[in-house]
């Protein structure tokens, strides 16, 4: 499981992203994640939001994608 990747594309309910060894794949809500005080998460769904970028939905509530580490996969 890699703790580093790296968005490439999002929809309402997937991601694409490139792993850390090159592997481009494309990940399905709901999908783990973890925040910056080490909390393990699920992210349910993903909306575009301020200049393009995505935000998760995490517990009914959204926040920027970039607080958070991608566990899947």
């Amino acid at each position: 499981m890699s703790q580093h990747m790296v968005l490439q594309n999002y929809k309402e309910k997937s991601l694409l992203v490139v792993k850390t060894n090159g592997q481009l794949i494309r990940i399905y809500c709901p999908f783990p994640v973890k925040n910056q005080e080490g909390v393990f998460l699920t992210v349910t769904a993903i909306i575009h939001q301020n200049k393009g970028f995505p935000y998760f939905a995490i517990d009914g509530t959204y926040y920027i994608y970039s607080l958070f580490v991608i566990l899947a996969y």
